[in-house]
């Protein structure tokens, strides 16, 4: 392990296509010392431009047309120079100690690749509907 605090280990990758209904609160939500990456799967140049603007730490990609989750999230690996990534969508809103604890986890458990959290709806939220199981 080398002495890095969590902060400079982890980049948050948020891939979103329009989501500016809701991204504020999912921005809102990570503390402003972790370094994150939104990529824009549209041209929308001034809505990340404003992002960029009013969050501390990050950084945006502008993919220019909607070309998918996977293609978007492997351009922001490509700009992320932590040890960790935490890929997240523009509907989650982690709680406070939740990156601490994937931190610690990942830390403590060498044989481990992928560590990810428990999801949940708190209160039953209608906010957003669900998509189904997979």
């Amino acid at each position: 392990m080398n002495n890095l605090s969590k902060y400079e280990k982890i980049t948050v990758l948020i891939v979103t296509f329009k989501s500016h209904h809701i991204i504020d609160k999912c921005l809102n939500n990570i503390d402003e010392n972790y370094k994150k990456i939104l990529i824009e799967n549209s041209n929308d140049t001034s809505f990340t431009q404003e992002l960029e603007k009013k969050y501390k730490n990050l950084e945006c990609i502008n993919i220019g047309y909607d070309s998918g989750f996977g293609f978007a999230l492997n351009r922001g690996i490509e700009k992320a120079k932590t040890d960790y990534i935490i890929s997240i969508n523009p509907d989650s809103f982690p709680e406070k100690d939740c990156f601490e604890k994937l931190h610690d986890t990942a830390e403590t458990n060498e044989d481990v690749v992928i560590v990810t959290p428990v999801t949940y709806v708190k209160n039953n939220s209608k906010e957003f509907k669900g998509y189904g199981y997979f």
